[in-house]
């Protein structure tokens, strides 16, 4: 059986202290500009620190870079991107199709995990952005809905896929995941 990979959104340096004596195994954070549904956002300076504390700690750091973008955030993208790739950050999530081309054209060493909370999802859209994007993973968002879930299996890309949850939520959707794991194919379904 699969290790079920712990991811953790902070709200503070401490807390990212706190979350990575708990055992979390990834850290998810973002900034102001390019990041999405974050319950706050970290300057450069204390996302460098983050980086630190988190690798330090033998842990994986993730970057929210999930907006959609405007042509004059692709025009500030590239930096932050140098940014991400200086302070070693291990996975970034990603909502725009222009952002998966910088990242492919210029060669960044993390890996892309596909936001799919940032369009309309679907195992189709799931297989594009595996395919044809490079996307190592996918995040679902917390409204699962049935048809969807049910449908994973005919995703065709080995794709590790990241379903967020309430507690409310969680054992409704322990139910579903128990069925998807059951008919899918997929190697490697996590839950996170």
């Amino acid at each position: 059986m699969e290790k079920i990979i712990i991811t953790a959104t902070a709200e503070s340096i401490e807390q990212v202290k706190q979350l990575l004596e708990a055992g979390v195994d990834r850290i998810y954070v973002g900034e102001k500009d390019f990041g999405l549904r974050l319950p706050t956002t970290f300057s450069h300076d204390q996302l460098r620190e983050i980086a630190k504390l988190v690798h330090d700690a033998g842990k994986e750091l993730i970057v929210a870079v999930n907006a959609l973008m405007h042509q004059d955030m692709m025009d500030r993208i590239k930096p932050f991107l140098d940014f991400l790739e200086e302070i070693k950050t291990d996975y970034i999530t990603i909502g725009d199709a222009g952002v998966f081309y910088v990242v492919n054209r210029d060669g960044y060493s993390f890996k892309t995990i596909y936001d799919a909370s940032t369009m309309v999802t679907s195992s189709r859209q799931i297989n594009f952005w595996g395919q044809k994007a490079g996307a190592s993973e996918a995040v679902w968002f917390t409204v699962l809905v049935s048809s969807i879930i049910l449908n994973v299996h005919s995703c065709k890309t080995t794709i590790t896929l990241h379903i967020s949850m309430t507690k409310r939520l969680a054992s409704v959707t322990s139910s579903w995941l128990s069925q998807v794991t059951q008919r899918a194919t997929i190697p490697f379904l996590k839950t996170i």
